[in-house]
């Protein structure tokens, strides 16, 4: 709580004229303490909070239907604003959302196990086109959530 009384002070301070960024720490599906950078802005009172963060329009469990190949995660969406998948298996995952080309461990990132991939493209902009997963292993799981 005192860094979101700093951060609202600092807003103070400058005039809010600059968005402000504050790193949130939650628990993932597994009780690992895992994070994220998140907007903030003051609100009436002059407090900093959270800007932007809203309880997915989905969430939900998925499965490598077949382990060393790409599947879709989520299927290209135009209205996605944000989403977020979590390799919940015990080995590194693949990740590819380019609309052109073929997904290959070559140009995939890879997403480690336990971590969380955010769909959030180099310019800082949501990814909407489909994204694909990839595992070694089949029965591996993962998560998604997606905005809307």
């Amino acid at each position: 709580m005192n860094s979101l009384k700093r951060l609202a002070l600092a807003a103070v301070l400058i005039g809010a004229s600059v968005p402000a960024m504050a790193y949130v720490q939650y628990p993932d599906t597994s009780g690992n303490s895992v994070g994220t950078i998140v907007p903030m802005t003051l609100n009436g009172a002059g407090q900093a909070v959270p800007t932007g963060v809203t309880t997915p329009s989905t969430q939900s469990p998925a499965t490598v239907t077949t382990g060393g190949t790409f599947q879709t995660a989520l299927p290209a969406n135009p209205s996605r604003t944000s989403c977020l998948i979590q390799n919940t298996s015990a080995h590194t995952a693949y990740v590819y959302w380019l609309a052109t080309g073929t997904a290959s461990l070559t140009n995939a990132l890879q997403v480690q196990a336990g971590a969380v991939f955010q769909c959030v493209g180099p310019s800082g902009a949501p990814i909407r086109t489909a994204i694909q997963w990839m595992t070694s292993t089949t029965g591996d799981t993962f998560v998604v959530t997606e905005n809307q």
